[in-house]
């Protein structure tokens, strides 16, 4: 994406629905993610715990979806930089989710752009995410990682 491109990107996203949540992918996120929370793996404990009568998905699933949407809104995840997120409600198994988003600055000087995205489920809010990103193709994201990461791994 060139620069002459970035003002080419629309100020509104195209919303984008994701195929439901289901309990295989459920149980595999709790698996991967060494979470026992019941809560995602059994209706009955998601219902003892006054959640309903449906296991709730994962929150970072939810965070997987939107950073999906975003990308695919951007073209690509090459470019971005920082994103966060804010839970608003629960997403249940079986809901299908909807994104949609705003790009905040389609072109600025130093080639970066912000995004306003958030997730619903019929219409009810579940997540809002704020993401910078520098521009796909942009000489900016082949500079080194930051001072934190060395070969690949992360120190805290």
């Amino acid at each position: 994406m060139t620069d002459s491109d970035a003002t080419a990107l629309p100020a509104t996203m195209a919303p984008f629905s994701f195929p439901p949540v289901g309990a295989d992918t459920m149980r595999l996120v709790a698996a991967l993610m060494d979470d026992p929370n019941p809560i995602h793996l059994d209706a009955s404990a998601a219902a003892a715990a006054g959640l309903g009568d449906r296991t709730v998905v994962q929150g970072p699933v939810t965070f997987g979806y939107l950073l999906e949407f975003a990308a695919r809104s951007i073209g690509g995840m090459d470019g971005i930089r920082h994103a966060s997120i804010r839970f608003l409600g629960n997403v249940f198994d079986g809901d299908r989710l909807t994104c949609c988003g705003s790009i905040d600055h389609a072109a600025s000087p130093d080639a970066r752009i912000a995004l306003h995205c958030e997730a619903n489920v019929g219409g009810r809010p579940v997540a809002a995410m704020w993401i910078e990103s520098a521009l796909p193709g942009r000489d900016e994201l082949n500079t080194a990682p930051p001072n934190n990461v060395t070969n690949g791994n992360l120190e805290l």
